[in-house]
């Protein structure tokens, strides 16, 4: 077998991988809405900080939402947070 037909199937192989990329790039991050700022009330930070210029991408925005979210700080301020009550004046986190 010729390197030409070698490079011939690992292009056919690998054609669906980059097909599927190239569609997570374009349609799936379409499907989260792009975000100016998000705060975590529990914490009483932002976790992202709003952008006059431009916003953050919202796949992006949801990640660093979610990786706040498994932090040992929130789950700490956000038990404390439901077990007050919920209030979103005069907060003060735990932790």
């Amino acid at each position: 077998m010729s390197g030409f037909w070698i490079g011939y199937i690992l292009g056919l192989v690998t054609l669906p991988a980059v097909a599927a990329l190239v569609f997570l790039g374009l349609v799936a991050s379409a499907l989260f809405p792009a975000s100016y700022g998000w705060e975590c009330y529990c914490c009483d930070e932002a976790v992202i900080a709003e952008r006059d210029s431009h916003p953050v991408p919202g796949l992006i925005a949801w990640a660093r939402f979610r990786a706040h979210r498994l932090t040992k700080r929130h789950r700490i301020n956000h038990k404390a947070w439901v077990e007050a009550g919920r209030p979103y004046i005069d907060w003060k986190p735990v932790a």
